[in-house]
């Protein structure tokens, strides 16, 4: 039996792109470990900035800010009135 796909226009011009694809922050590393997870969300409900963060977890900024706003998405980080600078 064949599974039938139900694809939009949109989806076939990016399927069969016809210019060059540019693949965004691809010399980042965007994976993380549920251990790195859990010490950024500890780090952020204490109030610590992204700068401490960063330093902890011996990352770039530009990871650490994909990593707040991914556990942000997923609900396990809340907005706070400092944001991603801490507490001052």
């Amino acid at each position: 039996m064949r599974a039938e796909l139900d694809f939009t226009k949109k989806d076939m011009r990016r399927a069969y792109p016809a210019e060059p694809v540019h693949i965004m922050l691809d010399r980042y590393d965007l994976s993380s470990l549920p251990s790195e997870e859990k010490i950024c969300c500890q780090m952020y409900h204490e109030g610590k900035s992204i700068f401490e963060i960063c330093q902890q977890l011996h990352r770039p900024q530009i990871e650490i800010a994909i990593m707040i706003m991914d556990l942000a998405d997923k609900g396990k980080l809340k907005p706070r009135k400092t944001g991603i600078f801490g507490h001052e």
